[in-house]
Order: structure tokens, then sequence, then C-alpha cells
């Protein structure tokens, strides 16, 4: 398949499991740049690794959370720094990882600053560089990771 993305520099938040890694995987696969971003440094540098293993020429990880202040704009800086431009950008982060909640509430202020504060900051870093490169922003929101028996209700 041709994505049309060869020779181009593409970040993915979220790009260490699931639709983010296999994103990743395709966008590599066919010829593009890509910067995985997860909040476990060892899980982002896995996931590049096994891009590249796969041959793609150039695929880094970083760790940073999207969803505290501050770090979409160092994570947005830091690949652009790597790819050398930014093409497009993929959020798909899910929600706080897998421990349980305590609260629907909890759940609801995690998937709040990972889903949306993530996804809104990281986009809002990225814009600059891809009004620049006539680049994309493809978004998802997965809150699937979670199953009923790992909310404890009081």
């Amino acid at each position: 398949m041709d994505l049309l993305v060869r020779g181009k520099g593409y970040l993915v938040v979220g790009g260490t499991a699931g639709m983010g890694l296999a994103s990743a995987r395709a966008l590599a696969g066919d010829g593009a740049s890509v910067v995985v971003v997860g909040r476990d440094a060892a899980r982002a540098e896995h996931a590049a690794a096994e891009i590249r293993e796969a041959g793609a020429a150039r695929a880094y990880g970083l760790s940073f959370d999207v969803g505290v202040a501050g770090q979409a704009e160092e994570a947005v800086a830091e690949a652009v720094e790597l790819l050398g431009r930014l093409d497009g950008v993929a959020v798909t982060t899910g929600i706080l990882g897998k421990e349980p909640i305590e609260s629907p509430e909890e759940m609801w202020i995690g998937a709040l600053r990972d889903v949306v504060l993530g996804t809104t900051r990281t986009v809002e870093a990225a814009l600059p560089d891809l009004t620049s490169t006539r680049g994309t922003i493809a978004t998802t929101a997965a809150y699937s990771v979670r199953s009923p028996e790992l909310v404890r209700l009081p």
C-alpha cells in the first residue's frame, strides 16, 4: 500500500501499543520516519526498536505524558529535532494505564486529562510545524482499555 508518506516525518503519541503502534508500523513500512511517544521510556524505545528491526530507517522512542502541562510541547519539539520536519501527528492515547481505579469520578478525571487535554495539548503544540508542511492530524479516543471489573466502587 502506498500511503504517500515516503520521506516524511510523523509523531505518534500513544505509539507503544495498540492502534498507535500499528499506525507507526504502517507509516514506517511505507517509508516515513516516526517518533513514538508513550509514558514508559522502555516501552517507547522497544516499540521504536521493533519498527527499526522491520526495516524502517528512522524510528525513535520518547517518554512523555502529554496529559501533563508542558510535556506535549516538549514531545513535539524533540520530534521535530529528531525528524527535521513534522508532516503529521497521530494521537492514540488511552487512559491512565491498566491499574485499577477507585471511582467513576477518578476515571472521568483521568480520561479528561489523558485523552482530552493530552490530545488538545499535542495538536496545539504541533500546529505551527504542521502548518508549514501542510501536515495532517489524526486523533482517536481509546477508552476501551477499561473494563468494568477494574473500577472499584465504594
